[in-house]
């Protein structure tokens, strides 16, 4: 009859691992080259208040936002490894929608429409070539308004600005019309008697 071995001396399930894993965080133990279930919550407990203090302009080089790299990709490898959405709550100590955005923000589940992905700082915008009303940004429809506070320069639709000037001017006829009027309302489309009196 063979024994049964103990759980002790049977070997660690083999973790899946995510490919292009960040370096590990300095200041803190290593991260074994292989780990386990058990190894990825341990270094999920350590790294929560570094990654959530990777708010606002952290430098590239700082810590937390290694930490915050280092603490998505462990979240990745859990998820993918099966492990419970109980588990990775209790290891990180954050409600389960925090770290479900932070994995949808890193496109590692799929996110609702409503959600935009995540960019980087190496995102580039795409160049506009139309207004918000769908006219586009020629050379006769485009002027360059330069902000008084902040002095960027952003392109203008001139066919937008002749509308909303026309609008203006309208609104202000409107209220001198307004505000001529004996009874305080504006004329109607009628044109009323007056009454002269005669000898």
């Amino acid at each position: 009859m063979t024994a049964i071995p103990r759980a002790a001396d049977s070997p660690r399930p083999r973790v899946r691992t995510r490919s292009s894993a960040p370096p590990p965080t300095p200041g803190l133990p290593t991260r074994p080259p292989a780990p386990s279930i058990e190894d990825i919550l341990a270094r999920l407990t350590l790294l929560a208040p570094l990654a959530a203090g990777n708010r606002g302009p952290v430098p590239l080089g700082d810590p937390r936002r290694v930490a915050a790299a280092e603490y998505t990709w462990l979240l990745a490898t859990a998820r993918e490894n099966g492990v419970s959405t109980a588990a990775l709550v209790q290891a990180t100590n954050s409600p389960w929608r925090t770290l479900k955005a932070r994995l949808r923000r890193h496109q590692v589940i799929p996110s609702p429409p409503s959600i935009k992905p995540y960019q980087s700082r190496q995102y580039v915008r795409p160049p506009i070539d139309h207004c918000v009303h769908q006219h586009p940004y020629t050379d006769e429809n485009t002027y360059v308004h330069i902000d008084p506070v902040t002095g960027q320069r952003r392109p203008k639709c001139k066919q937008c600005r002749a509308k909303n000037q026309a609008r203006r001017r309208q609104r202000a006829a409107a209220e001198n019309t307004k505000a001529a009027s004996p009874t305080g309302k504006a004329a109607s489309g009628t044109t009323s008697r007056l009454l002269v009196p005669t000898d």
